[in-house]
């Protein structure tokens, strides 16, 4: 009776062993999936600075091209021109 009750001991520890190994393997795949969507978004953020900051330096050269104008530093002419 020994001999029968330690292979179904083994197999019941095999068994526990695959399932949390299978658990692992689908939290890792959950990570994997977590880590790509954070990375889409971190290379969207950038994107967005980028463009953020390609805006804000069009916006300031607007202003200075309106400030020279104003100023009669810039003439009409030109300033149409661009």
């Amino acid at each position: 009776m020994k001999q029968s009750s330690v292979p179904k001991a083994v197999e019941k520890v095999l068994t526990g062993a695959i399932r949390r190994e299978m658990a692992l393997e689908d939290f890792c795949a959950k990570q994997i999936s977590e880590i790509k969507h954070l990375n889409c978004l971190v290379q969207q953020y950038k994107h967005e600075r980028e463009c953020n900051a390609i805006i804000g330096q069009t916006r300031e050269d607007k202003i200075l091209r309106l400030e020279s104008l104003i100023d009669g530093v810039l003439p009409t002419k030109d300033f149409m021109e661009e």
